[in-house]
């Protein structure tokens, strides 16, 4: 990295915090429907429904609608978006392997876990960076998959949840890049991850450029 921690962070607190029409970064437009599309309000399209809206009453007192205020839904399980992100285990990863461009590129969405088979994800507001075991398969846990995929790059996205491994396997054009754990929700985070990926592979000519 060619600047400090303490500078990294605070130009990352900095554009997380922006409204992304008034950043000088390419593709503001993606970085809006990102925000839009997490909704850490709780209200649009990662609604819990009624069924887990019940459970929060008749556990908690407290509808989920409300709670989701306090504590505010990601896209993903354990992939944190926007003021979530852990900046310190962002500014590690990209110091050991993601070659961010500190003047373009905004954190969206980051995933980082574990140590002896760590898996890393990053999406900013140009790019998808992965740090993965290749498979879900026992064999392919220690063999990483990395790489990044411009996100002007990507025509089909999909994504595979494993019940019993609690991992999801992205597919990006057609290929498996990889699989990273994901304990909480697997399959309406896969879900999630699909809708917005596909979202964004719609909308390309409105969002990028």
């Amino acid at each position: 990295m060619s600047v400090s921690k303490e500078e990294f962070v605070k130009i990352m607190e900095q554009r997380i915090e922006s409204d992304p029409n008034q950043l000088n970064i390419p593709n503001a437009q993606l970085v809006k429907f990102v925000n839009d599309f997490v909704d850490t309000e709780g209200s649009k399209f990662l609604d819990y429904g009624l069924i887990n809206w019940a459970i929060g009453i008749l556990f908690w007192g407290v509808p989920m609608i409300f709670r989701s205020k306090l504590y505010p839904k990601a896209i993903v399980h354990e992939l944190d978006h926007g003021k979530a992100i852990d900046l310190d285990k962002l500014y590690a990863a990209c110091s050991e392997w993601i070659d961010i461009d500190i003047n373009n590129e905004i954190p969206l969405l980051f995933h980082k876990i574990g140590t002896l088979s760590p898996s890393c994800v990053l999406l900013t507001n140009t790019t998808l960076y992965y740090n993965m075991p290749k498979s879900k398969k026992s064999g392919d846990a220690r063999q990483p998959s990395m790489g990044k995929i411009d996100i002007a790059d990507i025509t089909q996205f999909d994504t595979k949840p494993h019940s019993i491994m609690d991992m999801i396997t992205i597919i990006v054009n057609g290929n498996e890049i990889g699989a990273f754990n994901c304990k909480k929700a697997h399959n309406r985070s896969a879900n999630n991850l699909r809708k917005m990926l596909q979202s964004i592979i719609m909308k390309k000519n409105s969002l990028i450029g």
